[in-house]
């Protein structure tokens, strides 16, 4: 007699492969979880979700770059060369297309591949790092004086160089410090 556990989990990661298919990386992700949590020793559910995970993470850009670091499932600006080629070899071996034959698995693995080459490389690193810290910090006072009115005076003045006045400026001023703010 067949566990019923396991049927439903086997079950439940079909789905998974179905979704994981049509490219439903968050829904495929949902079932490979239920599958394992149905099953913890079930094989694939881990494949599938390292498929899902690497390939989510390589949608959220940063200024049109990859994130090397979600990809290979690490805190950002990881110095630890160890836990990365960990993480690198952990990965590796779930996706390689020799051992995993989900659909993407080749996409998901040649993204870790990428990952690697960047962050195992210190050259290729030090320059990535450098390009993400450029972007994440944006110079405030430049934007601030570009849109303030030039004042004379110390009272305030009725005509700007904008066309706002100072309320309108005090609101737009508040408006890009909150879109400026990091993530």
């Amino acid at each position: 007699m067949e566990d019923p556990n396991r049927a439903e989990a086997e079950r439940l990661l079909g789905i998974s492969e179905k979704l994981l298919q049509t490219r439903d990386l968050t829904g495929s992700r949902d079932f490979a979880i239920l599958a394992q949590e149905t099953e913890p020793l079930l094989d694939g559910s881990d494949q599938i979700l390292a498929v899902t995970d690497v390939l989510l993470a390589a949608e959220k850009r940063m200024n049109n770059h990859h994130d090397w670091y979600s990809i290979l499932q690490l805190d950002r600006r990881s110095d630890d060369q160890e836990l990365i080629k960990k993480q690198y070899r952990r990965l590796a071996l779930l996706l390689h297309p020799d051992k995993n034959k989900f659909p993407l698995a080749d996409q998901a693995f040649k993204l870790v591949a990428d990952a690697w080459a960047v962050l195992n490389d210190t050259a290729k690193k030090a320059l990535y790092d450098n390009e993400l810290t450029l972007f994440s910090k944006v110079d405030l006072t430049s934007v601030l004086q570009a849109k303030l009115p030039v004042r004379r005076n110390m009272r305030p003045s009725p005509s700007t160089t904008t066309g706002r006045s100072t309320a309108e400026n005090v609101e737009f001023l508040d408006h890009v410090s909150v879109l400026l703010q990091p993530v």
